[in-house]
């Protein structure tokens, strides 16, 4: 399995000199224009070990009731991006652009599901037909299980979306039903999925997250010991090693708040973070190993 580090880990040289980077996401939701800042973004070297997957940002777009990016603006970047791009890296991979129905805080109706996802599907099939590469269309809870069917007819890999505003056990009863149905040779995306049953239940050939950046957003420390990703928020800022006594985890990573000035100890926690979700990714891998589920690169 894949872990792709979201968020601006592609920023720090040093994690990919340190080798604790082979697979990262960016999403165009953090850019103010399409191709700006992009030679700056990229500006040292990489080598070509490394998978970069482009988000869209539709639905930060969405979320945050900003102007969503339109098929012939991202069908364009992706061309140019691609071409610019594409032998610095072992593979880029585009999601799709989706189609986000209903408003924010309000669920939308099944109108509204079955109008979006044919927007969704028309932006994958144009975006096809101008010779986008490695595109990875998208399948979103609450969508009819055929379109999920339908993308197999064009690709091997698609991005499964479950709902954020449904509960464990509700994303579980999906997902039980998409791998029932689905090609069990085709590789699947997890969007945002990082929770620990979820990845031991579904044989996912890729996931993103952006939790290797507690450190600086919550301060929090995290462990991966015995197999399981434990975390605890720092009660003394100042001192957090305290509670890692308190936990009796040799293997704790103490990670101060990103109010804590330290920069330097910030980058060495971050480090440790990465480290860690390596250790979380290999673990993933042996075990779907270990169930006959072994996903060819």
């Amino acid at each position: 399995m894949n872990i792709f580090f979201s968020g601006d880990v592609h920023r720090k040289k040093d994690f990919f000199d340190r080798r604790l980077v082979g697979n990262f996401l960016i999403s165009l939701a953090c850019e103010n224009k399409l191709h700006k800042k992009m030679n700056e973004k990229f500006s040292h070297t990489f080598d070509q070990d490394l998978n970069l997957m482009i988000d869209n940002g539709a639905f930060s777009a969405w979320n945050s009731g900003k102007k969503t990016i339109t098929i012939d603006d991202y069908t364009e970047f992706c061309l140019k991006f691609n071409k610019e791009y594409s032998s610095r890296f072992k593979n880029i991979y585009y999601i799709g652009l989706d189609c986000i129905p209903g408003k924010v805080n309000h669920s939308p109706s099944k109108e509204e599901i079955n109008d979006a996802v044919k927007i969704t599907y028309s932006n994958y099939e144009h975006m096809m037909s101008k010779g986008c590469k490695n595109v990875l269309p998208v399948f979103h809870q609450h969508e009819d299980i055929e379109w999920g069917l339908r993308y197999q007819d064009h690709t091997d890999y698609i991005c499964v979306s479950p709902a954020n505003d449904e509960s464990n056990s509700g994303r579980q009863k999906w997902l039980d039903v998409v791998y029932k149905e689905l090609n069990i040779k085709t590789r699947t995306h997890g969007l945002a999925v990082t929770g620990q049953v979820l990845l031991e239940k579904y044989p996912w050939y890729s996931v993103d997250a952006t939790t290797w950046k507690n450190p600086a957003i919550f301060g929090e420390y995290l462990s991966y010991k015995l197999n399981n990703y434990f975390r605890f928020k720092c009660s003394d800022i100042r001192d957090p090693r305290k509670d890692i006594k308190k936990a009796s985890l040799n293997d704790c990573l103490f990670l101060s708040r990103y109010l804590d000035h330290n920069t330097d100890n910030l980058h060495k926690n971050l480090i440790l973070s990465l480290q860690n979700f390596n250790k979380y990714e290999k673990y993933l891998t042996e075990l779907w190993t270990e169930r006959n589920i072994i996903w060819e690169d």
